[in-house]
């Protein structure tokens, strides 16, 4: 059986897409688990609305991460598959998967999470790129350094259950990139992953910064998310005898560096400040991420200004049309 656990806090427009596009799978037994994370719109009455096809929960506000580790904790499937109130399955792609796990798993061991692509739109539903991962990726087990720079989204993997409660599922203490923390997490406990390649889902992105919640912007959020990552490199270090492969230290300070452009965007210049000389202190060059006139800016007149200029292109410009 596969628990498809469906996180939602006032997601009532799209929420119905989600439910049904997991429901209307095919050739899986599954049940479908969703948290409501103290909806305040018509998310309950919708949810009412399934009866026994699904299995509501209903709880105070207290995240994405607690929403869906309450999924976890009454999940009775043997794999868990994570899916976002405003995305939705393709056809097939829960019976894809698991026929693909169950391949590895004879082929490998359990230990293991297989992933699949995703389809990019925006809030109107208009494609903002067929794939998710670069079209050049490899399929197969992936690297460290590819976990850590090529983010895996909470959905597109299929979990066993029994792994994600062998780390506690999410961290909860996380602000944000809860699902890159959960993969370095099982990637450290000896699990690994393998991509398959196959788009299982639609990821619907909202870009504007104002829908991120205020609290994610806070001083205290970037230090949490700081030492978060802190706590990936010391895993890191300790894996690897503390002699971390180049690859490993350029993503991780990478990592760092977009972690500190973002706090720099939500006016946090001390703690952004902070990300970048960790960054820098990784790797002697390539610690910058960016573009090409980005990187040649930060290293002429640093990225506290370099940002300040790059916030000024994008107003007056569309990002296509911006190298910095």
């Amino acid at each position: 059986m596969i628990s498809v656990i469906i996180p939602n806090y006032n997601g009532a427009k799209f929420l119905r897409e989600a439910i049904d596009s997991a429901l209307d799978q095919q050739g899986v037994e599954l049940e479908v688990i969703v948290v409501d994370d103290g909806s305040t719109d018509d998310s309950r009455a919708i949810l009412e609305s399934y009866g026994d096809r699904i299995r509501p929960i209903f709880q105070h506000n207290q995240g994405a991460s607690a929403a869906r580790n309450a999924g976890l904790a009454i999940a009775r499937g043997e794999y868990v598959k994570f899916l976002d109130g405003d995305d939705y399955l393709l056809p097939n792609a829960l019976h894809q998967q698991v026929l693909q796990a169950i391949e590895l798993e004879q082929n490998e061991d359990k230990r293991c999470v297989v992933y699949g692509d995703a389809r990019l739109i925006d809030a109107d539903g208009l494609i903002i790129s067929h794939n998710y991962f670069p079209v050049s990726k490899c399929r197969g087990k992936s690297s460290l350094d590819e976990i850590i720079s090529q983010w895996i989204l909470t959905t597109v993997p299929l979990h066993r259950t029994d792994l994600l409660r062998e780390v506690s599922g999410f961290d909860e203490r996380m602000p944000a990139a809860q699902d890159y923390d959960l993969s370095m997490r099982l990637y450290f406990a000896g699990v690994r992953f393998f991509y398959v390649g196959e788009l299982c889902l639609v990821y619907r992105h909202h870009q504007s910064l104002s829908r991120i919640s205020t609290m994610h912007h806070s001083a205290p959020s970037f230090s949490r998310r700081y030492a978060g990552y802190k706590r990936h490199l010391s895993l890191a270090s300790d894996h690897f005898n503390r002699r971390l492969p180049s690859a490993v230290k350029t993503a991780f300070a990478h990592v760092f560096w977009e972690a500190g452009r973002f706090a720099l965007r939500c006016d946090q210049v001390v703690i952004g400040k902070r990300y970048f000389s960790t960054a820098a202190s990784l790797v002697s060059y390539n610690y910058i991420s960016g573009g090409r006139g980005y990187r040649l800016i930060c290293r002429l007149l640093g990225p506290v200004f370099t940002e300040t200029l790059s916030a000024t292109v994008r107003r007056i410009t569309r990002p296509s049309n911006s190298d910095v």
